[in-house]
């Protein structure tokens, strides 16, 4: 049932960030997302029933579907297209190694430290995340990434 669920928060995640393309800015879907995100890390380590836990872990659900969706539209409009191919495949394989890598950590983290600490920790990382993104729409801004 909650696999149901998440599913399909995702699909209503889908919907909004459809809605997002056509903003002017094409990173404000993903700021909204990630601070949505943010929100709702900081309502799941702060609730203390069931029924809370699932609600922020939904909102969890939708706001991570509208970050990776519009992150990938805006992607599409900064690489150009000769190296679109290249950059996807590196960032394929970079994606599995650290996923890996990080459910690993993720796990120790867990075991060791317990679930309130894991959600604290994913906080952090959504808001360095965050200052990330800043820093490329400023460093970059309108310009498109161009072949070095």
């Amino acid at each position: 049932m909650i696999l149901i669920l998440f599913m399909f928060c995702m699909m209503i995640g889908g919907y909004i960030s459809s809605k997002f393309v056509g903003l002017k800015d094409v990173f404000s879907g993903t700021y909204i997302g990630k601070a949505v995100m943010a929100v709702s890390l900081a309502m799941i380590f702060f609730s203390h029933n069931l029924i809370l836990s699932l609600i922020s872990m939904s909102i969890f659900e939708i706001s991570l579907s509208i970050c990776s969706i519009t992150e990938s539209i805006w992607v599409n409009d900064y690489i150009e297209a000769d190296n679109r191919a290249s950059f996807y495949s590196a960032m394929s394989a970079s994606l599995k190694l650290f996923g890996f890598i990080i459910i690993l950590l993720a796990g120790h983290v867990v075991d060791r430290y317990g679930y309130i600490f894991g959600w604290k920790v994913c906080f952090v990382a959504n808001f360095v995340s965050v200052l990330a993104l800043m820093f490329f729409v400023k460093r970059y801004g309108k310009n498109k990434v161009e072949a070095r």
